[in-house]
């Protein structure tokens, strides 16, 4: 089988029944964007990536083109025990992680879906519960009192990952700090080394890039396209009151939306 995002973005579509209309209003994109992926002309953003393999019912490494099968997902609600049944294997249900446990799978794709789906069950309603996230993938999450310019760190200590967050600062500066060192826990272990301290503007020793992308994916973890139309919805598109709903500042729901501050 061609190994290609777009022969397997095809693929996964029929198989899920789903439309690219579907897949483009789930992701909050335009139907356009999703067909220039299926016809190769664009790749879809890596972040991107197992948000459109939930919805399509596939593993994220899969969709990359690992040698892996495609996999079946299970809902949380339909299989709480057992979220993924493979093709070809099944994961032993001793396997699956508990709550408190730091795990780290042999498979990186399985385990980035896994991370994902994670994210995905708390976002159900807002405000993103970000510390349950955090509780769920075994990482420890502290708040102590830091200078007022530093917002937080993520460093890897005695087994496990600790996310520390300034104690004095607002909830909402606070959130998205959590959700910023997520980011890094997700897409750049590899760089955080002894630990990367972010200040008040989320930067680091890391570069501006990689900054960029982890407030982009903090943004997408607070404030996912569902819960954004949703909450919008109900408070008539006054932002500042969709921006208390979700426990984010205006400045940063203002960024999220592409809305000039």
């Amino acid at each position: 089988m061609d190994n290609s995002f777009s022969t397997r973005l095809l693929t996964a579509l029929k198989k899920s029944g789903h439309s690219q209309s579907d897949l483009a209003r789930h992701l909050g994109i335009s139907q356009p964007s999703v067909n220039a992926w299926l016809r190769g002309k664009n790749l879809a953003e890596t972040s991107r990536v197992p948000e459109i393999a939930l919805f399509l019912g596939v593993r994220s490494g899969w969709l990359l083109g690992d040698g892996g099968p495609p996999g079946e997902y299970v809902a949380p609600h339909q299989d709480p025990e057992s979220r993924w049944h493979y093709t070809n294997y099944q994961e032993p249900a001793a396997a699956v992680p508990d709550q408190s446990a730091h795990w780290l799978a042999d498979d990186e794709a399985y385990e980035y879906t896994f991370i994902w789906q994670t994210i995905s069950s708390e976002q159900a309603e807002a405000p993103v519960k970000v510390g349950n996230i955090c509780e769920r993938l075994g990482i420890v999450l502290v708040e102590e009192i830091f200078p007022d310019h530093v917002c937080g760190s993520i460093q890897y200590t005695d087994g496990r990952y600790v996310i520390r967050v300034n104690k004095l600062h607002h909830s909402n500066r606070k959130r998205f700090t959590v959700a910023h060192e997520l980011a890094h826990y997700i897409e750049h272990r590899h760089l955080i080394g002894d630990g990367v301290v972010d200040d008040m503007m989320y930067r680091s020793s890391l570069s501006s890039e990689t900054e960029r992308e982890a407030n982009q994916i903090a943004a997408r973890i607070l404030m996912p396209d569902h819960l954004l139309e949703y909450v919008s919805e109900q408070e008539n598109q006054d932002m500042d009151a969709v921006a208390r709903r979700l426990g984010v500042s205006l400045q940063a729901l203002s960024i999220r939306l592409g809305q000039p501050i």
